[in-house]
């Protein structure tokens, strides 16, 4: 994602962005256990403190979709300044066995990750990690993008490692499945008079938005809760149709 962000702070230099990845990806430290939703919401919580800033608005696509929720819960539990609005990109706020009982399995995460845990370290090569991940029934598109979590350590020979932690990613990921948001969804916080937005954006191309659940969201815009659909996009909204979620976000950020 931070490609997106990259795009978004160049075509509005006058607002100011801090790009993270969360805890246990990119080249963020994994912190302790446990590592689960709340932790990363701290973790956000925390970074914001050092930096003394009080966010105006939170993003996070997927995985960090549910962070950013989770974040304005933990606004709403410490008393703290809530962002004027929470950006939530393809993400259902529900559970694995709710919003997410359809996912397509064959490429969900928690089948790629015990796949990942069977490649041999050091990786000796881009092509060949996407050959391996493939003969073990990982999709071309998912497994391109898992060579972005590398880390080169060697130059001659050619060698990688990852750049996540597996280990804390697989318990991230139960913890987003076992985690309901709807509550913060449908009771957002109002600070002196001041709602909080909640906008979701939603790939045309993901089934997992199903019309309940949308008509779900329907029912909260007196609560300031919106949805937008990105046409021409799947799960990696990024990828898939940068344009148009930058339209989206602008459009919504700029009022």
């Amino acid at each position: 994602m931070h490609l997106c962000w990259f795009r978004l702070t160049k075509a509005n230099p006058d607002w100011r962005f801090i790009c993270l990845d969360l805890r246990g990806h990119g080249d963020s430290p994994s912190f302790s256990e446990p590592h689960n939703l709340q932790a990363c919401a701290n973790d956000v919580l925390k970074l914001a403190a050092h930096l003394k800033v009080e966010p105006t608005a939170v993003l996070g696509h997927s995985f960090g979709g549910k962070v950013a929720l989770t974040y304005l819960q933990q606004c709403m539990q410490h008393d703290r300044a809530p962002p004027s609005q929470v950006w939530v990109l393809d993400s259902l706020p529900g559970t694995g066995a709710t919003d997410y009982a359809s996912r397509d399995l064959t490429n969900s995460i928690e089948t790629i990750l015990p796949v990942v845990k069977k490649i041999p370290l050091p990786i000796r090569s881009k092509a060949q990690l996407i050959k391996d991940l493939q003969s073990h029934g990982v999709a071309l598109g998912e497994s391109q993008w898992l060579t972005t979590n590398l880390r080169l350590t060697s130059k001659s020979p050619e060698l990688y490692e990852w750049k996540m932690d597996v280990d804390a990613i697989e318990q991230l990921f139960r913890s987003f499945l076992a985690s309901d948001l709807w509550p913060v969804v449908e009771n957002p916080p109002a600070t002196e008079g001041k709602d909080v937005e909640i906008h979701f954006v939603h790939a045309s191309k993901n089934n997992m938005w199903t019309p309940d659940l949308l008509d779900r969201l329907d029912a909260q815009q007196e609560n300031q809760v919106y949805h937008h659909l990105l046409e021409k996009s799947g799960h990696w909204v990024h990828i898939d149709n940068p344009v148009g979620l930058m339209k989206i976000i602008q459009t919504y950020m700029l009022q």
